[in-house]
């Protein structure tokens, strides 16, 4: 790889040094010409040939390129490069041991007695992973030792996470005695829709139904007299209502856009970003480059903008709109698929210490059945 300078030649009329180094049978690569100043490329035999010539005129290194170039880089970055080596090391270290363990199960308990189990073989956070055999081996004796608490227990590794999944094993003398159901109302409304699959209807289309109400029974009458008992199923779609309460600041903060940005190297770890270096530059696009990724962790490249905040302020029109879709994305987030808001209107708007306030009246369309254990009917014995 060739040497290669950028010599400045400064000083009044400087083209005459040309002729000098034509004499001197320098060979110059590129010449570029400025306001009272020369820029030429050189060897750096030719640079050296340069600096034996006795002159008037200021001559400097101004560029660099070929080895001479990549030493100057390695001396200006070498505290980055020695702390990108560091931490790459030092990630690869980390990515060995455990960090996080990560136990499936709702019961305290049996989490308590697997976390005791795990610690007696060894597996801590802050030890190094074991091997596949080692964590079947670890899971066959956990789940000897708890055979009355554990149907099925599977260690597995995923980056620096240990995750222990477990199905508990079941009582079968702890059965649900009582398998008979009624279909209620879970909440206040106009019956719109009924399906019942099973059990007997009591109610009907178009019927005012509170909480708890009966919809489709579990009891099966004849003769006014309870027949039979079964798990009543179906599902009652009613008009059920609602008032959404919310507020906002009549101001908000606006991020607008800058030219510049920065390019910044970093290492992610599970959801965890470690920023190497940043380097300040015109950014035209915002961009997240995967350089290098394993189970463990990733080095990204990102390309990001830099913004400005400016303070504005909504008018009147344009926050009610803003409030009103905001209580309507409230509604949506409790409906299922099968749901939907049949009509909203706003009841009240005011403003107050720089606030503006909104009640939305909703009308839904919701299934609002719902299991309970089976109403017991006590029938009266003839005298």
């Amino acid at each position: 790889m060739i040497n290669y300078f950028w010599v400045s030649i400064k000083g009044k009329n400087p083209k005459k040094l040309l002729g000098t180094f034509i004499k001197q049978k320098i060979n110059m690569e590129q010449i570029k010409y400025n306001k009272d100043e020369i820029l030429v490329k050189v060897s750096y035999e030719d640079y050296k040939k340069i600096k034996g010539i006795r002159t008037s005129y200021k001559v400097d290194i101004v560029k660099t390129s070929g080895k001479n170039r990549l030493w100057q880089l390695y001396q200006k970055n070498k505290v980055s490069l020695l702390v990108f080596v560091i931490s790459v090391f030092f990630i690869i270290f980390m990515s060995n041991l455990i960090l996080f363990i990560n136990i499936e199960s709702d019961n305290s308990k049996l989490k308590k007695d697997i976390k005791e189990e795990l610690i007696s073989n060894g597996m801590t956070l802050y030890t190094p992973k074991k091997s596949y055999k080692k964590l079947k081996e670890v899971g066959t004796k956990i789940k000897n030792n708890n055979l009355n608490e554990i149907e099925w227990i599977s260690l597995e590794q995923k980056g620096v996470t240990l995750h222990v999944k477990v199905i508990e094993r079941l009582n079968k003398d702890n059965k649900e005695t009582n398998d008979f159901k009624d279909i209620v109302a879970s909440k206040n409304g106009y019956i719109r829709k009924v399906y019942s699959r099973k059990g007997q209807l009591m109610k009907n289309i178009d019927d005012y139904v509170k909480k708890g109400e009966v919809i489709i029974s579990g009891n099966i009458f004849r003769n006014e007299k309870v027949a039979g008992k079964v798990r009543a199923s179906g599902k009652v779609y009613a008009e059920v209502w609602y008032i959404v309460k919310t507020n906002k600041n009549l101001s908000y903060t606006d991020a607008e856009e800058k030219t510049k940005g920065k390019e910044s190297l970093k290492l992610k770890i599970n959801n965890y970003k470690i920023n190497i270096i940043s380097i300040p530059r015109k950014i035209d696009l915002e961009k997240n480059s995967v350089l290098f990724k394993n189970n463990t962790f990733s080095l990204l490249l990102d390309k990001e903008k830099k913004y400005s905040l400016k303070k504005k302020k909504y008018k009147n029109i344009e926050l009610q709109k803003v409030l009103e879709t905001k209580a309507k994305k409230e509604i949506n987030k409790t409906l299922e698929k099968d749901e939907y808001i049949m009509s909203q209107k706003t009841l009240k708007k005011y403003t107050k210490n720089g606030k503006m306030y909104i009640e939305v009246f909703f009308r839904c369309y919701e299934d609002i059945a719902e299991e309970r254990d089976i109403k017991e009917i006590v029938e009266e014995k003839d005298e």
